[in-house]
């Protein structure tokens, strides 16, 4: 969808690129659910993961896009009440982002 816009020679406008990051946040969490169903004994599981992937979607909403996780954030986040297991989790979101580039967000 991006490509078909700057190829055809302008750039998107700023809601045409929310529209596209709803879009592709809901083909992850389409997929997300999906692979769940498939394994519903891992429901513990599945409710830990869920909770990283909110911090990591309301995190990329908040910085407008992926960056990653500085140990002053890191601070502020245990000063305003995450455990060190939630901000774990959400390191682990980052890095399987960074990695597999998979879970939108922009550059950073």
């Amino acid at each position: 969808m991006l490509n078909g816009k700057v190829a055809g020679g302008r750039e998107p406008t700023e809601q045409e690129l929310q529209d596209i990051a709803k879009a592709m946040y809901g083909e992850q969490l389409a997929r997300l659910s999906s692979d769940q169903r498939a394994v519903p004994w891992m429901d513990d599981f599945h409710s830990q993961a869920n909770r990283a992937y909110v911090d990591y979607f309301q995190r990329l909403q908040k910085h407008g896009g992926r960056l990653s996780l500085l140990p002053s954030e890191e601070d502020e986040l245990i000063a305003n009440g995450w455990s060190e297991d939630r901000v774990a989790d959400l390191k682990r979101v980052i890095a399987l982002s960074d990695d597999a580039g998979s879970l939108g967000g922009g550059g950073g």
